[in-house]
């Protein structure tokens, strides 16, 4: 792993085309996706287990985390949490600006803390790249997401986005997950769900 790392900038929503649970059928990998207008599909592998969220509630509404500023001039909205609807597949919602007036369509960045209990955002179930890391649960939805993690948590010197404006997935990662306190026994973690992601072939 490199010593020196530089935040990408990118939201917990770059991970989210490929999500793996647990299927609740046999337990093995299962693949969770966005579909079209507005739905997910869940499909195992190794039992053929599938499904789909008919109604769509789950990625049509939500709230997020508003981290943005105003496109017409440039003010800073303050941070808030926001109920938006998902459009094609990114959570949005129309923000006024307290300075000039003007309404844009934000889009809102989920936390990682937003998905504590290590679920899926469609159908509730359990990821399959979880692991308990004393009273936490260290997860991803992939195995991009979780190589993000430890590329960010092994780097020595961790450097920010050049956008102070844009709270990002790594910023948003709690204090248990970044100390240095703890560092070691989550990249420990990581190391055995890269084990698991590889013994179930899943990418």
């Amino acid at each position: 792993m490199s010593s020196v790392f530089r935040d990408p900038a990118v939201g917990l929503g770059r991970f989210s085309a490929r999500v793996w649970v647990a299927c609740p059928a046999c337990g093995n990998a299962a693949l969770a996706a966005p579909a079209a207008r507005g739905q997910a599909r869940l499909s195992c592998g190794s039992c053929g287990h599938q499904s789909a969220d008919a109604t769509g509630t789950r990625l049509s509404a939500g709230v997020g985390v508003l981290h943005s500023h105003c496109h017409n001039c440039g003010r800073r909205h303050p941070v808030a949490a926001r109920r938006g609807r998902r459009f094609g597949g990114v959570l949005r919602a129309p923000v006024r600006c307290p300075g000039c007036g003007h309404v844009t369509r934000h889009v809102l960045r989920p936390a990682y803390r937003d998905s504590a209990a290590g679920v899926d955002p469609w159908f509730g179930l359990p990821l399959f790249l979880a692991e308990p890391v004393g009273r936490q649960i260290l997860w991803a939805y992939n195995p991009a997401h979780l190589a993000l993690l430890e590329d960010y948590l092994g780097a020595t010197l961790r450097k920010r986005t050049l956008a102070p404006h844009k709270m990002t997935m790594l910023a948003c990662l709690p204090r248990w997950m970044k100390g240095k306190a703890g560092r070691d026994r989550v990249l420990r973690a990581i190391a055995r769900l890269r084990r698991r992601a590889l013994a179930a072939g899943i990418a």
